[in-house]
């Protein structure tokens, strides 16, 4: 069932099949990212939490998916936000992904 939230719909996007980008409307802050993050794992289910690297503008969160590490960048001052497999050869599952992720997002 699709997710509601003031951030959403988003625009989700599968860049070259090696990259999910996500545009959120209204604009975000460093402080509400933990509140996209948790959007985001609940619409892929069954993620295992890996670790968090923040930095100034930066969040990156590091999680499992069909025990696959992956990890999801947050840039504040570009608004940015995009997923990418930890290991370039691990891409296989985006389109999975990226499908699931529109149905719940978008």
């Amino acid at each position: 069932m699709p997710q509601t939230s003031s951030y959403l719909p988003a625009n989700i996007q599968l860049v070259d099949q090696q990259m999910i980008t996500l545009v959120f409307n209204p604009y975000w802050y460093q402080e509400d990212i933990a509140v996209l993050t948790e959007l985001i794992l609940v619409a892929l289910g069954q993620v295992s939490p890996k670790n968090t690297v923040v930095g100034a503008d930066r969040e990156d969160v590091h999680f499992y998916w069909r025990d696959v590490c992956y990890i999801l960048y947050f840039e504040t001052n570009s608004q940015s936000c995009w997923l990418e497999a930890e290991s370039g050869e691990d891409h296989a599952l985006l389109t999975e992904m990226y499908q699931l992720l529109v149905q719940e997002l978008s």
